[in-house]
């Protein structure tokens, strides 16, 4: 995975290699406990994820620095 900074936002990759999914199995049934979590995770930062399933398992999420100090 990767973690940057791009303007004002936090952008974290994370992805595996593994078989995949269906998206519309996903978005239809939240109830899997690794996409609650980041489902949890990225509501507590205000932010976004985008799902992507097609070398695997991975996730953009992006969020706003509001915590550096310059």
């Amino acid at each position: 995975g990767d973690v940057y900074k791009r303007q004002d936002e936090i952008v974290i990759i994370i992805g595996d290699n593994g078989s995949g999914f269906e998206k519309k199995d996903i978005k239809d049934n939240k109830s899997t406990l690794g996409l609650r979590l980041i489902d949890g995770f990225v509501r507590e930062l205000n932010g976004t994820y985008e799902l992507s399933s097609d070398q695997g398992t991975g996730f953009i999420i992006r969020f706003r620095d509001t915590y550096s100090v310059e």
